[in-house]
């Protein structure tokens, strides 16, 4: 039951988190919510770590042949545990951060949490396409409402980037599913579908297209500066830690095993398009004035490193990437409580106006 759990409580308490009013109370629900999702995952990497408390099934969609499945299994254990660990210290680190509605953006937050763990607790592709919806449709709501000047556009840009993929792996689950034997959604029956290798070509970037948006991976990542300067920081700490792994995870989960002959043949065409993303990103990030943006560009270069080391396809490609998609998530976290602390202390984040910040931060403290 321990996946359950790890859906169902940020569900519930993101769906309660509504109904206070309070904004300090709505804080500390949200808080205490998260802490339990914690309790919970760590408790399944230790004392519930049996197979029976780590998988559950039953049935959901039964006109279509879908079912709840979902399995907390040595791939999703890892990213599970890094969703539990962000969502305590965002909430923490913004502490002091006033929101208009409080209850209704903590409410979202936890909504997209419980998204985020269907993600990649899910073998089933129709329940793993219903949480990658449930974890993107709050991340457009808390852009658009709490975001900064240019968050319209900025938001209409992100929601027609994951719309479109989104769109492409629903037609994409719905080919692959016609062609199982079974007719059923279930992880197993996508990996026997054998699909012949010519059609694997092109159902391979319906899927694909989707995971390098989410990622992203150049050419596919113009939305990504723009939403972390103008997304509220809280927001922006979840979409670099943990939203841009689903990515990641959806190539191993369900790319390579479902289609691994195009994934193979497609690999020397999409490893240099990730390796020059990396490059680019990189030198870009060294030319930026405003934090936000330079640590928005550093991430895309990590992102293509870690989906060059995916499309190796060998074991050391794929147990560094694990290491690296936790590793990232924990440091940009890292980078963005040190952004929030001098944004908030210094009120600005352009470098160029941080010239002395050891004086500035000295003349802070003594007029505070």
């Amino acid at each position: 039951m321990v996946p359950v759990l790890l859906i169902l409580i940020p569900l519930l308490a993101g769906l309660v988190t509504f109904l206070i009013r309070d904004e300090k109370a709505a804080r500390s629900w949200s808080l205490l919510g998260a802490l339990a999702v914690l309790v919970i995952s760590v408790l399944g990497l230790t004392v519930l770590k049996q197979e029976k408390n780590l998988q559950f099934s039953t049935e959901w969609l039964t006109a279509l042949n879908s079912s709840f499945s979902v399995k907390l299994d040595g791939m999703s254990q890892l990213l599970c545990l890094l969703n539990a660990i962000a969502y305590p210290l965002v909430i923490l680190s913004t502490w002091q951060t006033s929101y208009k509605k409080a209850n209704h953006f903590f409410g979202l937050m936890l909504l997209a949490q419980a998204g985020m763990m269907g993600v990649f607790l899910a073998t089933d592709a129709l329940l793993f396409y219903f949480c990658w919806e449930l974890a993107l449709i709050p991340m457009y709501f808390l852009c658009s409402q709490w975001g900064g000047e240019k968050r319209i556009a900025v938001t209409f840009k992100f929601f027609v980037y994951t719309f479109l993929g989104s769109l492409l792996m629903l037609i994409g689950i719905l080919y692959v599913q016609a062609h199982t034997t079974d007719h059923s959604f279930s992880l197993d029956s996508f990996i026997n579908s054998k699909i012949p290798a010519a059609k694997q070509q092109w159902i391979f970037w319906l899927f694909f297209v989707a995971f390098a948006i989410k990622m992203p991976i150049f050419p596919f990542h113009t939305w990504q500066p723009d939403t972390y300067e103008q997304a509220p920081t809280a927001t922006t700490m979840i979409l670099s830690a943990v939203i841009v792994k689903m990515g990641l995870f959806g190539l191993l989960r369900w790319l390579f095993m479902v289609m691994p002959l195009a994934a193979f043949q497609w690999a020397d065409f999409i490893t240099p398009l990730a390796l020059i993303g990396a490059l680019y990103a990189a030198l870009i990030a060294i030319r930026q004035d405003d934090l936000k943006r330079l640590v928005a560009y550093s991430s895309i270069a990590h992102i293509g490193l870690m989906c060059a080391a995916a499309f190796a396809q060998n074991e050391t490609g794929f147990q560094g990437l694990m290491i690296q998609m936790f590793n990232h998530g924990i440091n940009i976290l890292g980078l963005w409580i040190v952004v929030e602390i001098t944004e908030r202390q210094l009120g600005t984040r352009k470098i160029s106006e941080l010239g002395g910040i050891a004086q500035k931060h000295r003349r802070w403290l003594l007029s505070s």
